[in-house]
């Protein structure tokens, strides 16, 4: 099937073309010819093939399917489920640690208090060690005749 197509414009320029087959061929003054298409039934029989290819390099794990925007929605709604799941359990042992650091809070205020001497010796060095650094702030701040004797004493 051969066909041709001329047009002549305004400024004098002129194109030549002809379907041959499924090329679409430029022709010039000297009845030079030059592919410069295709017909549209040989560009979508190039497109099936590539296509056809495309699928087998999936199939084959050679290359991944792009997401469709649905797919991109579906992950991200998987994503958030699952992350409301693990906030939900992380929630649930935040709640079970605060009611047993209750328990153990309760269970020390209600005990008796212990009447070992351990413990009162204990409280008293605490207390007389806290109460002599306690001093010694007092005197560095407000006291002028702070000398270096008593200063190492502290130590």
């Amino acid at each position: 099937m051969n066909t041709s197509y001329e047009k002549l414009s305004f400024y004098n320029t002129f194109f030549g073309g002809s379907i041959d087959g499924d090329n679409i061929l430029s022709t010039d003054f000297y009845g030079n010819k030059q592919i410069i298409g295709v017909t549209m039934k040989k560009y979508q029989d190039t497109i099936d093939l590539l296509n056809s290819y495309y699928n087998k390099l999936i199939e084959l794990g050679v290359i991944e399917k792009e997401k469709t925007p649905e797919d991109i929605a579906k992950e991200q709604q998987e994503m958030l489920q699952t992350m409301m799941l693990q906030m939900k359990a992380m929630q649930e042992k935040l709640e079970n640690i605060q009611t047993e650091r209750n328990i153990i809070i309760e269970g020390e205020q209600n005990e008796p208090k212990s009447d070992s001497k351990f413990f009162d010796t204990e409280t008293q060095y605490e207390s007389k060690s806290t109460k002599q650094f306690e001093s010694s702030d007092r005197k560095s701040k407000g006291d002028v005749k702070f000398s270096k004797q008593s200063y190492g004493s502290i130590r």
